[in-house]
């Protein structure tokens, strides 16, 4: 990718001039450039700057115009930095993509995002109305609990959803949107409460809500209906 980047210059030149950071006092800055070295480390499988920089070659350094890995706090500081122009990335990625599709309308035509599991801390609890809960009313236990304590639906280890999720990528895109929909939320809405944005959806004719807005909902049903979900 450095190389590619390298080779050319009309879209290198432009985002090399916007990440050169250095203000010409104090002590010379090492030779290289860090543009490179950002780019590196993002198409790179690591999320963390040390154990990236503790496994990169030599020979990336010195392609990316360094005469050697410079020390972990320097790399750390430096690319933090670049943060104040994040946007020129952005800028460059678009430039890249439109010459792409200059040459192939196809490109860009269908992106897939994969992610990792990520739990979140919100609780689920459950928000059916009182008295209009109709699970309640046909003898379940939702919309109970011991005094006290809150409303909240038993949660399915993100092992079992990580299972789940890769079993469906295997499937014909047909099955797939089947199998995801039944257990999808029926409804979904935000809603004001106490001053805040909170989310509420509709699980098996009951509601539930979450502090946590953009966290999905992905429901395990039991032969009596949901039994738990997967919050995250």
């Amino acid at each position: 990718m450095v190389q590619l980047v390298k080779a050319n210059r009309w879209l290198w030149n432009e985002l090399r001039e916007a990440c050169d950071l250095d203000h010409r006092h104090g002590r010379p800055r090492q030779r290289g450039h860090w543009e490179l070295i950002a780019v590196a480390f993002v198409v790179s499988d690591y999320v963390d700057i040390q154990p990236w920089h503790d496994d990169s070659s030599d020979e990336l350094w010195r392609t990316c115009g360094f005469a050697a890995k410079p020390h972990y706090r320097t790399a750390w500081r430096r690319l933090r930095e670049l943060a104040e122009v994040a946007d020129e990335f952005l800028f460059a990625a678009g430039k890249l993509i439109r010459r792409a599709r200059a040459q192939d309308p196809r490109v860009m035509a269908h992106v897939h995002f994969d992610n990792t599991e990520d739990e979140t801390h919100a609780a689920l609890v459950h928000d059916c109305a009182p008295g209009r809960c109709p699970r309640r009313g046909n003898g379940h236990a939702a919309g109970r609990g011991r005094s006290g304590a809150a409303l909240r639906p038993a949660r399915q280890n993100t092992k079992t959803f990580r299972e789940d999720r890769q079993k469906l990528n295997t499937l014909d895109p047909e099955t797939a949107d089947h199998e995801r929909s039944a257990h999808e939320p029926a409804r979904v809405e935000l809603v004001e409460r106490g001053g805040r944005t909170v989310k509420r959806v509709k699980i098996a004719d009951c509601w539930y809500r979450t502090l946590d807005t953009e966290a999905g909902i992905r429901a395990y049903m039991g032969p009596r209906g949901a039994k738990r979900f997967w919050h995250g």
